[in-house]
């Protein structure tokens, strides 16, 4: 069995979600109970994990990526096509409450962060595999066409090569959970580079290029904490009673100033 930085990338050993939430009840328009109080601590959670800053995006003068972009992405992981684009509602709900951005601006930027969830609730399906895969891959397919369709990104076509990358982890059938992080984060890159471009990105070509290195190291870094994520909430499912320990230790630590050693 093959690792990537220590993942396992046998699919059989490798952590996956369970299974959906099981539906309890359901609101006016066919939403199970479940998938909406999912969907609420999501976004409550997203939006404040948002607040951890990890980059300055290039071209903003206020937008950074931060905790919330390697998170985002998983709740199509485990949760499904359903619930992403429910939390996504929501967080556009609340970035637009709490912004005095227009609703667009905030429409806009949660876009990419959808798709990549989607790419994960693609991955985890196991209904009309290949109608959802091909359905995907229209994204960054669509992408490569907008991105070469403005004056700018067509002198600049190097930096989408990236986006190649989730178009053929798509198309061909693999176990490796870093690669698939690596596809979702780039089907990311790839939404949220065509708005940038169109809208209030670089002005140049040259300005494009020079981000590739950036975009290398910033995505690996997104991918591995996702693999870090999944990896960390599926100890916490074989290790409950060792995850309630140390925190009931760390917390008494805190409040008494006191080691605690378990024994």
């Amino acid at each position: 069995m093959n690792n990537i930085y220590g993942i396992v990338t046998n699919h059989s050993s490798a952590p996956r979600p369970s299974t959906r939430f099981a539906p309890s009840g359901r609101t006016a328009f066919g939403i199970s109970r479940n998938q909406a109080y999912h969907s609420i601590g999501y976004a409550a959670f997203i939006s404040l994990i948002s607040k951890l800053k990890i980059s300055f995006i290039i071209g903003s003068k206020m937008a950074f990526f931060g905790a919330s972009h390697c998170i985002s992405p998983l709740i199509g992981y485990y949760s499904g096509a359903t619930t992403t684009f429910l939390t996504f509602f929501m967080r556009t709900i609340i970035f637009a409450l709490m912004s005095t951005s227009l609703p667009i601006t905030s429409l806009f930027y949660h876009i990419p962060t959808l798709c990549a969830s989607l790419y994960f609730a693609t991955y985890t399906s196991t209904n009309n595999i290949l109608r959802n895969r091909l359905a995907m891959a229209t994204i960054p397919i669509l992408c490569f066409m907008l991105f070469y369709l403005h004056p700018i990104g067509n002198q600049a076509l190097a930096y989408t090569f990236f986006w190649l990358i989730p178009l053929l982890s798509l198309l061909i059938t693999h176990k490796n959970i870093f690669i698939h992080a690596l596809a979702s984060t780039f089907i990311a890159h790839a939404v949220g580079s065509v708005i940038w471009i169109y809208t209030i990105g670089p002005k140049t070509a040259a300005a494009w290029l020079a981000l590739i290195p950036i975009v290398i190291i910033e995505r690996v870094l997104f991918a591995s904490g996702m693999v870090l994520c999944i990896q960390l909430v599926a100890a916490l499912k074989k290790h409950p009673v060792a995850f309630h320990t140390f925190w009931k230790n760390l917390v008494q630590s805190m409040t008494t100033n006191t080691i605690v050693t378990n024994k």
